[in-house]
């Protein structure tokens, strides 16, 4: 069974929720998730790191897996002048 929930940071959120998964060995899943930053977020690095926190038949790997936000404005905030 493998258990994990998203590391982000406290104003985000991640949906769905993450639930347990029971694999087979062998066995491969594939799950969507949607990452949701509060409108008005600023950003105090322009990088973010999130992770995934792994508990594999009740034994914590730990963060296994991340990936980087980088954040660009966009709209009229973001528009390049010229």
């Amino acid at each position: 069974m493998v258990d994990f929930h998203w590391v982000v940071p406290g104003d985000w959120s991640v949906h769905p929720k993450p639930e347990k998964v029971i694999l087979e060995a062998e066995q491969r899943d594939s799950r969507s998730f949607t990452l949701q930053i509060p409108q008005g977020y600023e950003p105090g690095y322009p990088k973010q790191a999130i992770a995934l926190d792994v508990v594999l038949n009740g034994k914590p790997l730990g963060q296994v897996t991340e990936a980087v936000v980088e954040f660009q404005r966009y709209g009229p905030a973001g528009a390049q002048e010229g």
